[in-house]
């Protein structure tokens, strides 16, 4: 976090405790400081978690360059599911290929994982990862896609 930001942070925090009637505008008890320093210091550690979350979506092909510049606040995802794909006798070379892998914002991971998880009409009422049990690599990749743009990181 920027010291502008960790500034404005402190300024924003330390308003809300003296509207919040804990301190007085001033007396700046030393709880208040500790507290004031600890919100600092979450607020340093989500950072790169929240600014990751809103980027604006973007091609395959900038997400698959991505892959190659691991960043805080993002997570390597694999296209076609490392989890499903293996038993069904996809090799570990075509699964962990440039191809297959994407950078993503790290809370957009964990979104994609409960699409991934959820029954989905669209698959005939089983959850995308049931639905691509056994199914091709072609289809699996469709599905893993639709995954992506359905979480907002893949261009439509």
């Amino acid at each position: 976090m920027t010291a502008k930001l960790r500034s404005a942070a402190v300024k924003i925090a330390l308003r809300y405790l003296v509207k919040a009637g804990m301190v007085t505008a001033d007396i700046l008890a030393p709880e208040v400081m500790i507290l004031a320093g600890i919100a600092i210091e979450v607020a340093d550690a989500a950072y790169p978690y929240v600014k990751a979350y809103f980027d604006p979506p973007q091609t395959l092909e900038e997400l698959q360059q991505a892959a190659n510049s691991p960043e805080s606040g993002y997570e390597i995802h694999h296209i076609v599911e490392q989890a499903t794909a293996s038993p069904d006798g996809a090799e570990d070379a075509q699964i962990d290929s440039p191809e297959n892998l994407v950078r993503i914002p790290t809370a957009k991971h964990w979104d994609l994982n409960r699409w991934y998880e959820r029954e989905n009409e669209e698959f005939g009422g089983l959850s995308p990862r049931d639905y691509c049990k056994g199914k091709s690599w072609e289809e699996r990749q469709r599905v893993g896609l639709e995954g992506l743009r359905e979480i907002g990181v893949l261009t439509p």
